[in-house]
């Protein structure tokens, strides 16, 4: 019996770094069969390893799109990136049943590049452009059933079938789902015995009814009926399975794919990313900054190193490199990750040996083409004094302050002699803070 991905053994690994012209894929009409298991014969004329060129300039056609209301091309820019999404998920799943660490590397990479700007469509055009897991129809299934459950959870009373159309249209992930979907989905529940139906009129029966885990459903989705059966048998049905049992999921990683424990650890730093860090922009404040972490500037190794140092929660990793690398562009790809969450009144702290290094943070912070783009003003590099008298205007700390150790240490005492251990920096940083909120500084 041939196997799924026995087809795509022709992938030449030679050509992973090599461009190929011709990058802007056709355009792909919407569909429900986003994970569906086929072959597809373009798979070899897709540059995997430039997602994140693709995935930007796509993007880039959205935002003009939603400027104007075009909502055709809107969604035109939207499932091109979806026809790419799809065809590097099945190179991931080809990678992991073959062992094949090249093709897995690059697929990871570009899975995490397309996908940001994926969830970004969806988020700024929430009444346009679908929920990314609901175009598996198995899954916007399960997630129309869940929604008309919930709905006779908070109204036991009996719910008019046009009613419930409503409802399930009206939430974030299930967007102008055809009438005729959800109608399907009600005579289903009906047959199952978990509701009853008078003429257009459905009530809840008493036969109890499992909701769907959506942390299951994600993994599923990402590695297919297959590959999930094996996870499933090894107690891996989840991503928060994979997460909270890393070293149990690396012997089962390094059995299943012969793959070393760094490729495992970036394995499990995607599905982080993918799954389960959905940044929010804070609610009390939104930061300015040119958004470096969709764009196509950070180096493979830089996004790698930035993936398992965000996929560990910036604890424990230590990034290593020579002179003139990129280490100042993976600490801020961490800083962007931060500002998406941080509330007004938190701060980001940057510690550097000297004053020349001060001033090249600030350069590629605020000046510099390829940096954040952030406004001097919040951006803070100066002496003690300026320090608290700029902190006592506005009322606030700002949300990056770049330091010299001896800069610190005048800060954190009154006598000019504060301490470089962590202790010590929590509390300047807390004194730092809005006293109205808790502060989490991040050095």
């Amino acid at each position: 019996m041939e196997n799924e991905y026995d087809n795509y053994d022709e992938f030449d690994e030679s050509e992973a770094d090599a461009p190929i012209p011709g990058e802007t894929l056709p355009s792909m009409e919407p569909t429900t069969g986003l994970f569906v298991d086929h072959v597809s014969p373009t798979i070899k004329s897709v540059q995997y390893w430039r997602a994140q060129s693709f995935a930007s300039r796509t993007h880039r056609n959205f935002t003009e799109s939603l400027e104007t209301g075009d909502i055709e091309s809107m969604r035109g820019s939207f499932y091109d990136l979806v026809d790419y999404y799809e065809l590097t998920l099945k190179l991931m799943r080809h990678s992991l049943h073959k062992g094949n660490v090249a093709i897995m590397v690059s697929s990871l990479r570009s899975l995490i590049a397309l996908n940001a700007p994926l969830q970004e469509m969806h988020n700024e055009a929430p009444n346009s452009i679908p929920f990314l897991l609901t175009l598996d129809e198995t899954i916007l299934k399960s997630l129309i059933s869940d929604l008309i459950i919930k709905a006779f959870q908070e109204s036991p009373n009996p719910i008019e079938e046009s009613k419930l159309v409503e409802i399930v249209n009206q939430h974030i992930f299930v967007q102008e789902v055809a009438d005729l979907i959800i109608k399907k989905q009600l005579l289903e529940l009906v047959e199952k015995g978990h509701l009853m139906k008078t003429n257009t009129i459905y009530a809840r029966t008493k036969k109890a009814y499992i909701h769907s885990n959506l942390d299951d459903i994600r993994l599923q989705s990402f590695l297919g009926t297959e590959l999930y059966q094996e996870f499933q048998k090894a107690g891996f049905p989840g991503v928060s399975n994979i997460v909270n049992r890393r070293k149990s999921f690396h012997k089962f990683f390094e059995k299943l794919t012969s793959f070393e424990e760094l490729i495992a650890d970036m394995f499990v730093s995607a599905l982080i990313n993918l799954f389960l860090l959905e940044s929010t922009k804070s609610k009390y404040n939104e930061w300015s900054y040119f958004d470096l972490n969709s764009s196509a500037i950070p180096r493979p190794y830089q996004r790698d190193a930035f993936t398992i140092f965000r996929g560990f929660g910036y604890q424990g990793q230590l990034v290593e490199a020579p002179t003139g690398s990129g280490k100042t562009l993976i600490g801020m790809m961490a800083i962007q990750d931060w500002l998406r969450s941080m509330s007004l009144g938190e701060s980001i702290l940057i510690l550097v040996p000297t004053i020349n290094y001060e001033q090249q943070w600030i350069r590629e912070l605020c000046y510099k083409s390829i940096g954040l783009h952030l406004p001097p003003d919040d951006v803070y590099a100066g002496t003690p004094n300026d320090y608290e008298a700029r902190k006592k205007k506005l009322d606030s700390s700002p949300p990056i302050l770049v330091m010299t150790y001896q800069s610190l240490a005048q800060v954190g005492s009154s006598k000019g002699k504060g301490g470089f251990d962590a202790i010590s920096i929590e509390k300047f940083l807390q004194g730092s803070n809005d006293s109205r909120r808790s502060s989490q500084g991040r050095s």
